[in-house]
């Protein structure tokens, strides 16, 4: 083969590789269930200074459930780091990116657009942030927001029935 035909073949193969890599299933038995707790709020500009979070992850990677009053829509389990950016400590292995439907914190009319729940899976549970996508500066209600968490499972409703 020549030099060049080498060279095609080389990328073509690294582009399949990264390509299978990038839409393969995500959610891994520990991931997939129901996950619900109260994150506390980092930002100083909010008066409410926790919120609940309550998620499903689906083995299909789709995600449903809330964020404080708002509701997730069109929301998606995905990586968030590869190899390298494990080995330097940077960034979290796993992201939920979603839009919102709602406000996140009615009383204060925090709408924004979208979240990012970028998280780890450490000893059971999710360890992670919420963060909206929005302005660093102006008024609080387009500034971003961010809260961190820690979700732990949530066992599936037993109905019990008495006689």
């Amino acid at each position: 083969m020549t030099r060049i035909r080498k060279g095609v073949v080389l990328a073509a193969t690294l582009i399949a590789a990264f390509s299978a890599r990038a839409s393969a299933q995500v959610a891994t038995p520990s991931l997939i269930g129901k996950w619900g707790g109260v994150a506390d709020v980092v930002v100083d500009w909010t008066k409410q200074r926790t919120i609940p979070i309550n998620i499903v992850i689906r083995a299909d990677d789709q995600v449903t459930g809330t964020i404080g009053d708002a509701t997730l829509v069109r929301a998606r389990l995905r990586r968030n780091r590869g190899w390298l950016a494990r080995t330097l400590q940077t960034k979290t292995d796993f992201i939920i990116e979603a839009e919102l439907d709602g406000q996140i914190i009615g009383a204060e009319q925090l709408q924004p657009d979208a979240v990012q729940i970028p998280f780890n899976w450490r000893d059971g549970r999710l360890v992670g942030s919420a963060n909206s996508s929005r302005n660093t500066i102006g008024p609080a209600t387009q500034r971003t927001f961010v809260a961190k968490f820690t979700l732990i499972r949530m066992p599936d409703l037993i109905v019990c029935e008495t006689r």
